[in-house]
């Protein structure tokens, strides 16, 4: 469809974009959305993305490099670091970047931190391996208290009673294994890696999802005024695209909207400003439904704090606009 407008421009060739721009536009940042790269981006991202491994990780590519490099002899494996090295030069050369860029070296990352653990220690790293992880270990126990005192999320299942429970059994069972410390310092990051999964997963997200109104207003919709298509104001969510069974379209101005002239009552999801320039241009309206609205890719302080999360939310609401007699 060389007529239709993508990204401001006609004559624009669907094959070339997914096989070339989609992907290579954004590695070299000349496709239509770009990026501004941070060499040290992915760095810091498996500081996280890579827990409760992180630091192990580090530690396991400078003694790679430290032990085996030098040497070049046939006898040492070269795949596994060179795999590593090249892959994050090459994603952090790149402008356009995303945490999940990096998932595609884990299956390397966790050979070389596997191969550090089982192998024997010298003291020094013995004692590194040790604080290391159990400093970890404390930092995401510490983590989840706060996090569970200050958001105070609503839901908590049976199942995530139960799966918490089978973790406080297993760290017990860890306890009173005979094996070495160093497995037991594995074994213990292993459940804590668990419940940290366990608690976003089950509790944390499902309770920070609330406040996705995009989603809450297409399925409120979909369930009260099935059919019914939505015209869209003041606000981008994509969310309400994926999903609403009916055709969601994005307004850019009120005038656009005046423009409608619709004979048929419709659907508006708007922010709670633009009431105001409805009442002023004489759309008559009804509230179906509030929804209480935050971004939760961008987590603040203010919002994670259950005593001020009000004062961070947005009220978007879903309407009923009737048609001018």
């Amino acid at each position: 469809h060389p007529e239709k407008i993508v990204f401001g421009k006609t004559g624009v060739s669907g094959i070339r974009f997914f096989l070339w721009d989609s992907q290579f536009g954004r590695f070299f940042n000349t496709g239509p959305i770009q990026g501004k790269g941070d060499p040290f981006f992915f760095l810091h991202t498996l500081l996280w993305a890579f827990l409760p491994w992180a630091v192990l990780l580090y530690y396991a590519i400078y003694s790679r490099i430290r032990e085996n490099i030098p040497r070049l002899r046939n006898e040492h494996e070269f795949l596994t670091i060179s795999g590593i090295l090249f892959s994050l030069l090459l994603f952090s050369a790149s402008q356009f970047q995303l945490p999940h860029y990096s998932n595609v070296i884990f299956s390397l990352l966790a050979i070389l931190t596997a191969g550090f653990i089982q192998k024997d220690h010298t003291r020094g790293e013995s004692r590194f391996y040790t604080i290391s992880q159990w400093t970890i270990i404390f930092l995401i126990m510490a983590m989840l208290i706060i996090l569970q005192f200050f958001f105070r999320p609503e839901n908590i299942s049976i199942l995530t009673l139960i799966s918490f429970l089978l973790i406080a059994g297993g760290m017990f069972m860890v306890k009173r294994y005979s094996g070495s410390r160093k497995m037991k310092i594995f074994y213990y990051s292993c459940l804590v890696s668990i419940l940290l999964n366990f608690y976003l997963n089950l509790i944390f997200y499902p309770d920070l999802l609330e406040y996705q109104s995009g989603t809450k207003a297409a399925n409120f919709a979909n369930q009260t005024q099935p059919g019914s298509d939505i015209k869209a104001i003041g606000l981008l969510s994509y969310t309400i695209h994926f999903h609403s069974h009916a055709e969601v379209r994005i307004l850019k101005s009120m005038a656009e909207l005046m423009d409608e002239n619709s004979d048929e009552n419709y659907l508006l999801f708007t922010h709670e400003r633009y009431l105001d320039s409805l009442e002023i241009n004489e759309i008559k309206y009804d509230v179906l439904k509030s929804f209480p609205h935050y971004h939760i890719t961008m987590l603040r302080g203010d919002f994670l704090n259950y005593k001020t999360r009000n004062k961070a939310l947005q009220e978007h609401l879903l309407l009923e606009i009737f048609p001018a007699k």
